[in-house]
Parts: C-alpha cells; structure tokens; sequence
C-alpha cells in the first residue's frame, strides 16, 4: 500500500510549518489561511487548521532508508527532543527487522522516522531530511471495534500485516500500513491515549479515505 497524501488536524497550524519548514527543511508545496502541505518524500501532508473542540493529535511513521537510522539520528538529535524506549532513543522492532526513532512536533503528533532493513533501501548520500524521507509509511487509526475495522481494510484490499493484540493490528504492508489501535489506548512511545480525529488519507489503490 502507498500512502499519496494524509490530512491532519491541528490547532497550531503557524507552529506546525514552522517546525517543518524551518526545523526539518522540508517544502511546504501549499499554503492558506488554514492549511499548509508539506512534501514528505513521495508524500503530501497536509495540516488543517481545526476548530471544534479538542486538541487533535496523531501518530504517523516515516521510512528512510535502512542505512541512515544512525545517520538520522545524529541529525534529529540537534534539532528536536528524542523520544526514550527503556533509555534508548532508538526502539528496535526485531518481528519487524526494524529500528524507529521517535519525537513529537509543535502539534502533540508522535512522529516515527523508522528503518525497515527488509526493504533494502539504502544510499550512500549523506543524510538529509529533504532528499532522504522516502514517504509516509505508517498512519495510525483509532477504532471503536478492531474486528470490525479490520473486516473493513481487508474488503478494501488490506491484509494484516501484525496481528498484534486485542487493542492493536497493523495492517497494509512495509510500504504503507494503518497502525489500529482501539479508543482510549495508550499509544506506543507517548503518555497520550488515542482518541477520534479527523483523518483523511489517500492511498494509490483506493484513493481518499475518511476517519472520524
């Protein structure tokens, strides 16, 4: 599965393209009064500024490539606060053959830059957010019923990918998987519990699709 383009919620839309602008360097491609996208790889991430109740926040992972996880973590290490697994700041995923790195931006979401070795993306050119983010990987998708929104992927075409338990699966493949987890979970890396915000992702396969 390949994620196209994803729209998050915020209240601190000024604060969040700053941060990705200026701190990570990455292009905004487009901006209003109430939105800014950024090109994430292969990707566009779109902020909307968001004006109910509640302060909207979200997980999403990023893939690089599976030779730059220390490279990358050189970079991010003078420019934002790590995020610690057991007083390490990079999370191994050995079901996975993975290893992630994790931090928030101005907005609360809980960013994952993770390096998947099965993939065999690699470069020899130094590390770069701007050349090196390869797209977003991972979306992470709150559920009343897990069977239920399971049942739903799989008639859309997504297998699962990680059975998990019974409050996450990961479904999709290494190239794009939705991170479901079920309401008031608390979510991996973070104090936070997961809760329902509006959520529009476009995949290649079945275009845009809607989470409330």
């Amino acid at each position: 599965m390949e994620f196209e383009a994803v729209t998050f919620a915020t209240k601190k839309l000024d604060s969040v393209k700053s941060f990705y602008k200026e701190t990570l360097g990455l292009r905004v491609t487009h901006e209003t009064t109430s939105q800014v996208t950024i090109l994430v790889g292969s990707t566009l991430v779109t902020f909307e500024q968001f004006e109910d109740d509640g302060e909207p926040f979200y997980h999403y992972a990023i893939n690089i490539p599976s030779n730059k996880l220390q490279e990358a973590k050189m970079w991010l290490e003078k420019r934002v606060t790590l995020l610690q697994h057991e007083g390490k700041n990079v999370v191994p995923f050995p079901r996975w053959n993975a290893e992630a790195l994790y931090f928030e931006d101005p907005a609360g979401n809980i960013v994952e830059w993770i390096a998947r070795h099965n993939l065999n993306q690699t470069t020899s050119e130094p590390f770069v957010p701007s050349e090196q983010l390869l797209y977003v990987s991972e979306v992470g998708i709150v559920t009343a019923d897990l069977g239920e929104q399971t049942k739903l992927f799989e008639s859309l075409g997504y297998p699962v990918w990680d059975q998990g338990t019974e409050h996450f699966r990961a479904i999709g493949d290494e190239h794009g998987l939705f991170i479901t987890v079920t309401k008031d979970r608390q979510w991996f890396m973070s104090e936070r519990v997961s809760d329902f915000f509006p959520l529009e992702v476009m995949t290649k396969s079945n275009g845009k699709l809607y989470f409330y």
